[in-house]
């Protein structure tokens, strides 16, 4: 598992049975570039499968197919390339990113049917669907003590993920 080791003050080698590997890059914003490719050209020397989270760094998936015939797997995680808060060349970036990632993967995962949808019709490409969530949620009223533990139960509220 690859970390971002300027949020991790403590760095411990392992967690449960995963080794940590920890890259002086930033994983999100312009820094996820070369931090996805690190881990790419690291991982495909020591590991049995690539599993990509997120597109940004797939411009270099060519590349790495050339380097090896090891399975490599890509969740999309959303329209990254549609979010506001990226310039024009940064969403032209993350679209053709995205492309490249979807054709080069050995196999794409989505993680909600619309974006599984998505990109069947944008890529002419299958997905597999791995979604988020569980069925272990139920409505149901609060009991006194969730209500002594958590006071805003009482009351009207919001709450997001």
């Amino acid at each position: 598992v690859y970390c971002s080791a300027p949020h991790y003050p403590q760095r411990p080698k392992f967690f449960e049975r995963a080794r940590l590997v920890y890259l002086n890059l930033k994983a999100n914003g312009v820094q996820s570039i070369p931090y996805d490719v690190l881990s790419m050209l690291h991982a495909y020397r020591k590991h049995d499968l690539m599993l990509i989270l997120g597109v940004s760094g797939c411009i270099a998936l060519p590349f790495m197919r050339l380097l090896t015939r090891k399975p490599i797997v890509v969740n999309i995680d959303g329209y990254e390339w549609k979010r506001a808060k990226w310039s024009n060349f940064a969403r032209w970036f993350l679209k053709l990113s995205e492309a490249v990632a979807v054709r080069f993967a050995h196999a794409v995962i989505t993680d909600n049917k619309v974006l599984q949808e998505y990109v069947t019709a944008e890529y002419n490409k299958p997905s597999e669907l791995i979604a988020y969530g569980g069925d272990q949620a139920r409505a149901g009223e609060p009991t006194e003590q969730a209500r002594q533990a958590y006071p805003f139960l009482g009351a009207p509220y919001a709450f997001t993920v």
